[in-house]
């Protein structure tokens, strides 16, 4: 986690994207909201670094586990349902720099 949120971040809690993702990892309000209704059962604040990171570390170990890896210390419960993700919350297009021509 402590690399994500550098990656995300640079460790800055403080930090606000253009689009409204907040804190050390970078969590969308709206994504922070799932979050917290279907992972965490709390009402979680992504302006506080405990939160934030709990929400990090939710949603990562939640999308392990919807791709079959190891499932995460706190999955979600078997009792219910989990609705899907935003469709914004994990894009996986890769950037324009990362392609190749096959030349």
């Amino acid at each position: 986690m402590k690399a994500v949120a550098w990656m995300e971040s640079g460790w800055r809690q403080d930090l606000a994207s253009a689009t409204g993702a907040v804190g050390l990892m970078q969590i969308e309000p709206y994504t922070g909201e799932w979050v917290s209704q279907f992972l965490a059962h709390r009402a979680l604040n992504l302006r506080t670094a405990e939160d934030n990171v709990t929400a990090g570390t939710l949603l990562i170990g939640h999308l392990i586990w919807m791709h079959g890896a190891t499932p995460p210390r706190h999955s979600p419960p078997t009792t219910r349902a989990t609705p899907a993700l935003p469709s914004t919350a994990c894009s996986s297009t890769p950037s324009s720099t990362s392609a190749r021509s096959s030349t």
